[in-house]
């Protein structure tokens, strides 16, 4: 089954997935994790590794995806992924190395909300649209799960991610999860 061009895909997803050829109809690298411009909250690339490669010194700029699916992300062929130091308009997001996951969450009024567990990424304009949250211990007890939609980022920095309070009073922007029974 494929998934459609413009849907929410989790980075959780996305990370360690095959990457497949259509030319040969096999695996030629896997994904590793995403280049993100943290300015515009897009991501411009994966970094992939192969075998025969140093790492993960190699990328896959999102426009040259054809489809995500069930059994991995779908390319045409090998000549798609290239090497990082060929891109050189890659240069200042590669040396920042952005990551989401991890991050400090916090509302622009200085509350503390959790750390950023995971993201969802449209496919089709390949923006962040939702940072998944885990709150703090103390309020893990109260919530499972805290959803902030990229409406309500006002600003993504090296240390932490700044969020409106208002994101937290509509429950139309911050969906809490209950607790799993």
């Amino acid at each position: 089954m494929l998934y459609n061009k413009t849907m929410l895909i989790l980075a959780s997803q996305i990370h360690d997935a095959p990457i497949l050829s259509i030319l040969n109809g096999h695996p030629v690298a896997t994904a590793g994790k995403m280049l993100i411009n943290a300015d515009k909250l897009e991501v411009a690339a994966l970094f992939c590794k192969s075998p025969g490669w140093r790492g993960y010194d190699h990328v896959l700029l999102l426009r040259d995806i054809r489809e995500y699916s069930h059994s991995g992300i779908i390319i045409d062929s090998l000549e798609d992924i290239e090497d990082i130091g060929e891109i050189i308009r890659l240069g200042d997001i590669v040396e920042r190395d952005y990551q989401v996951v991890g991050k400090p969450v916090v509302t622009e009024s200085g509350h503390k909300l959790g750390k950023a567990e995971d993201y969802s990424v449209d496919s089709g304009n390949n923006l962040i649209q939702k940072i998944y949250i885990r709150p703090s211990l103390l309020k893990n007890l109260m919530v499972n799960n805290i959803v902030i939609d990229r409406t309500n980022i006002i600003k993504a920095e090296d240390d932490k991610i700044t969020v409106s309070d208002a994101s937290l009073k509509t429950p139309a922007k911050a969906k809490i999860a209950p607790v799993a029974a």
